[in-house]
């Protein structure tokens, strides 16, 4: 009476006070129009509030709010370091495309977010690819910038003798770059200018070859040449 709350806001509030998070979600399930209202008021549940969203249908809204937590990276999805880690990323991401695909809502919002995701985990695959070649904690285990990754590429390919690891290194250049696309401070010439960076790194791998097949080129008859 004290509170002025509802017996079950009462429960939710108190369990919340004990950061038992876990016990009020269960709680919930006998009154889960009430619980779904009670998250949206307090803000110690807003990186839980997917959870609800889900087991209530509401996938849309789960996508949405699931690709805000992994912007933001609140501190539930960050490591002990208090650094957004890779994996915990990873998995938001996957969530939130997972209840976009779910959703049988057709709107641009939710086609946007399902996008959103995909592009992020794509370069998140490309971190992954770069980082079993070199050793870096933050590669390895890190949320970093695309410029930043872009850069760790870019070095690989000039820097490793393994031709393998070069076009590896290559392919994860341009699946970054193709990921920037999802990224509002990044304009396109600014991503187009990336992807130019990289096919000239690897042209100039080649060199070689080139030089060879030109080579070959001025003693072919112009019969082959036509061929």
């Amino acid at each position: 009476l004290e509170s002025g709350l509802s017996f079950q806001k009462y429960v939710f509030r108190w369990h919340a006070d004990q950061g038992l998070f876990g016990t009020l979600l269960q709680l919930g399930k006998h009154c889960q129009s009430v619980l779904s209202e009670y998250m949206e008021e307090d803000e110690r549940l807003s990186h839980l509030r997917w959870i609800q969203n889900v087991k209530t249908g509401h996938f849309s809204k789960a996508a949405t709010g699931l690709m805000s937590l992994s912007s933001e990276g609140l501190v539930a999805f960050k490591d002990k370091s208090g650094k957004k880690s890779l994996q915990n990323r990873q998995l938001v991401l996957s969530l939130a495309r997972l209840s976009a695909m779910t959703s049988q809502e057709n709107s641009a919002q939710l086609k946007n977010v399902q996008t959103m995701a995909e592009e992020n985990l794509d370069l998140y695959t490309a971190q992954e690819s770069l980082a079993d070649m070199v050793d870096s904690y933050d590669v390895c285990s890190r949320v970093m910038a695309p410029d930043t990754l872009m850069d760790v590429a870019m070095d690989l390919i000039k820097s490793t003798k393994n031709t393998e690891d070069k076009v590896r290194a290559a392919l994860a250049g341009l699946t970054i770059a193709k990921a920037m696309s999802s990224i509002s401070s990044v304009d396109n010439s600014t991503r187009q200018s990336h992807i130019a960076k990289v096919w000239a790194s690897a042209i100039d791998i080649e060199m070689q070859r080139w030089l060879d097949i030109l080579e070959q080129w001025s003693l072919l008859s112009d019969n082959d040449r036509a061929s």
